[in-house]
């Protein structure tokens, strides 16, 4: 079983990329992340890959570490 522990995302203009920090329940110290979308409120990409300029790849990840202090 695999549970999410932390998401964010950008809203850009209808295009919402999102981080998602997801652990096993089995081995909770190893986590993984999943970079997945949103357009408007269509949950289509969230099985796809998200696409992201590096600097909106750094402001994601300037997000996750501003919100869990890690």
């Amino acid at each position: 079983m695999v549970q999410a522990v932390q998401i964010v995302g950008l809203s850009l203009d209808g295009y919402t990329p999102m981080m998602w920090e997801s652990r096993s329940v089995d081995a909770p110290r190893r986590s993984w992340f999943h970079f997945n979308y949103l357009i408007g409120k269509n949950p289509w990409g969230l099985g796809r890959p998200a696409v992201l300029t590096y600097p909106q790849l750094k402001k994601l990840v300037a997000l996750y570490r501003r919100k869990t202090r890690k």
